[in-house]
């Protein structure tokens, strides 16, 4: 009688969410009992999935391996979770690579492929104790983990994340997460098939990007499934650790290379004296550039026609077109300066119309070296704003939202976020002159019955544009809170008081003090003077203005960054913001994040946008809520201040921003140099 192989086990424990062992024998991986391994098809008889045998999967291994070798570098040990019988390790090890798997089958181990015997281990993938935190440079967790209930999955993903540096994951998904437990198909332990925004945001949690997602369908159609289709869908993720922002600590000290002067950098965005988001980031980054390298701009708002000298730098203005595309290519295609490189802060949806610039992708046409410097303030990324970021030369994301967003399509990004001046923005000596302060720059919203401002008011600032409909900046949501904060805390209409900086009535913009009185809030607020909005404000002004709140509501429904966050957090003041694309980053840990609206079933909904992708729905009552959480508890409104300040050091222009734009500057050049013919050799 043939000696039955000894079973090696990584663990002893049993878990509740796993199926148990024995339903893994070999019925299920060669008989369909309770799988699809060796399932004919029900109509012709005919095979229709293979059994888990050599014949059929190692190959297969072998050619998965190899792909996955060529995408991620530098792999020299490697566990595969659910291994099964092992295919999958012995590729690994004919590759010369330290390979071990796991599964929860004793039939599959005891039946493993025999020359990596030693390798496999039987066991729960929700404890993997017997190996060390990051012990391994891959993880591979392909079909296995849909097979864990929660709360057990949480452990496994747990796990998972743990022992690896970088995952590789694969599991069938759904169109949402209601009905996860899809046990009563052919596959009789798939009891978590989750959309692929859940596992994603699983990942997340535990400190994992995903830098590739790759959705694909399965041949076999189903007249039960539930994608519109017919046909089952799956998702393969690669993830990574999440990179941490660079700091004031972190930060590297570049140097810059000689020629730096004979370098010429076209910069297309505001101009750097308008007090717009796109103005203070082009000032901020332009004139440090400046000091190193060629540097020009050209402003599509702010400046017509006319070039000028302003403190050293050069700045020329549009001409016929509103953006500033005419400009764009006269400066791009003339003998007497043309740039290295065109970098542009906007939107870069522009480009995907043929309206603008005579035809669609147009810039590129305007330079091949394009460096897009850019907003992602939806999810998914629009398709019109992918479809320009895949031509560029390289892309400069604002947020690590926008960075991830990007590199789940497989575009490489740079993270640059916007800064802010802490020498300049800072908390006020005086925080109740500074309240106080805010009644000389601003009027009432609405003329009549204005309620006087008490000393000591319990003050909620907002800095956003009025400019759509509805208010990308939430107006709506906001003033619905407040009333809704006003009706729970009756108390409170005494000395709670809001303060706009913004155009009450602006064209395109909502009409806010109609707005405010259909929500019976109108007497309460008060606005910054229109003279002062446009002319009259420097940013030391800002500052204080800043200063006199105790709370900055941001509750957007989207930001690409939200300087207006950053700001008010130098100046020791918190947010309360939506949780959605890169407000998330900014507030979590020193203020107040708020949900999109949910809906009946309890899932959160979200607003189409013209260009086909989604904005968040702020939740009122979840903004009331914080609200009333702030008035109610100054001492963590003192806490979440100053960690909000210390948070604020991190994004300084000078000590943390600038040297990442010179870093990337550098890297360009390096990248764009013409090598000589010896370093341009492979052997």
């Amino acid at each position: 009688m043939e000696k039955k192989r000894e079973i090696k086990r990584s663990s002893e424990k049993t878990f509740e969410g796993s199926a148990p062992q024995e339903f893994f024998s070999k019925g299920y991986f060669l008989e369909a009992r309770g799988s699809n391994y060796g399932r004919p098809d029900m109509v012709t008889g005919e095979p229709l999935f293979s059994p888990y045998t050599e014949e059929f999967y190692l190959g297969r291994s072998r050619l998965l391996v190899s792909s996955l070798l060529r995408a991620i570098t530098g792999v020299k040990n490697v566990i595969v979770l659910g291994c099964a019988r092992g295919y999958m390790v012995q590729a690994f090890q004919e590759r010369n690579i330290d390979a071990v798997g796991v599964d929860i089958s004793e039939w599959a181990i005891e039946n493993g492929a025999p020359s990596v015997a030693g390798k496999l281990y039987c066991g729960d993938v929700c404890d993997l104790s017997m190996w060390d935190d990051d012990e391994f440079d891959l993880v591979v967790a392909l079909d296995v983990l849909e097979h864990i209930r929660v709360p057990d999955l949480y452990k496994a993903l747990d796990e998972t994340c743990r022992v690896g540096k970088v995952i590789v994951f694969d599991a069938p998904i759904d169109i949402d997460d209601t009905m996860p437990d899809q046990s009563d198909g052919t596959d009789k332990s798939h009891v978590s098939v989750y959309s692929k925004a859940w596992w994603i945001t699983e990942f997340l949690k535990r400190g994992y990007d995903p830098i590739s997602v790759q959705e694909f369908t399965y041949p076999e159609e189903k007249a039960e499934s539930r994608w519109p289709d017919r046909h089952d869908h799956g998702v393969t993720i690669y993830l990574r650790p999440t990179r941490l922002p660079p700091t004031a600590t972190t930060v590297p000290t570049i140097t810059v290379k000689s020629g730096g002067k004979d370098f010429r950098i076209l910069w297309w965005s505001n101009s750097p004296w308008v007090g717009t988001g796109y103005g203070v980031g082009t000032k901020h980054v332009v004139y440090p550039l400046n000091k190193h390298y060629d540097v020009r701009c050209l402003s599509y708002y702010g400046q017509q026609w006319s070039a000028l000298n302003y403190n050293g730098l050069v700045c020329h203005g549009s001409l016929y077109d509103k953006f500033g595309i005419d400009a764009a290519q006269l400066l791009c295609n003339n003998r007497r300066w043309r740039p290295h490189l065109m970098i542009t802060l906007f939107d870069i949806w522009l480009g995907d119309s043929p309206l603008l610039g005579g035809n669609k992708d147009w810039f590129t046409k305007i330079h091949p070296y394009w460096v897009p410097y850019f907003p992602i303030d939806t999810q998914p990324i629009a398709p019109p704003v992918l479809n320009q970021a895949r031509q560029a030369y390289q892309c400069v994301a604002m947020s690590q939202f926008g960075r991830r967003q990007l590199e789940m399509e497989g575009i490489s990004a740079k993270y640059i976020p916007h800064g802010v001046d802490t020498n300049v923005y800072h908390p006020p000596e005086d925080k109740a002159a500074a309240a106080m302060n805010l009644l000389e720059t601003s009027e009432p919203l609405l003329a009549k019955d204005p309620l006087p401002w008490p000393e000591g008011s319990f003050i909620i600032g907002k800095v956003g544009a009025n400019k759509d409909v509805p208010p990308r900046k939430g107006y709506d949501r906001d003033f619905k809170a407040l009333e809704i904060f006003f009706d729970q805390n009756p108390d409170a209409r005494r000395d709670t008081r809001m303060y706009l900086h913004t155009m009450a009535n602006f064209p395109g913009g909502v009409p806010l003090g109609h707005l405010a009185d259909i929500n019976n809030i109108a007497d309460h607020i008060r606005v910054t003077e229109p003279f002062l909005v446009w002319c009259g404000l420097m940013p030391r002004d800002m500052s204080r203005m800043y200063g006199g709140f105790d709370v900055l509501l941001n509750a957007s429904r989207s930001e690409g960054f939200g300087m207006p966050i950053n700001e008010a957090a130098a100046c020791g003041v918190p947010t309360i913001a939506t949780d959605f694309t890169s407000m998330t980053e900014l507030v979590k840990g020193h203020g107040w994040l708020v949900n999109s609206l949910k809906n009946a079933g309890g899932f959160e909904t979200f607003d189409t946008t013209l260009l086909m992708s989604e904005y968040a729905i702020p939740d009122e009552f979840q903004i009331a809520e914080a609200i009333g959480e702030a008035y109610n508890s100054p001492d963590k409104v003192r806490d979440f201040g100053e960690k909000s300040r210390e948070f604020s050091l991190d994004y300084d222009w000078d000590n943390v921003i600038t040297p990442l734009w010179i870093e990337l500057i550098e890297e360009l050049r390096e990248r764009m140099r013409v090598k000589p013919k010896e370093e341009r050799r492979i052997l």
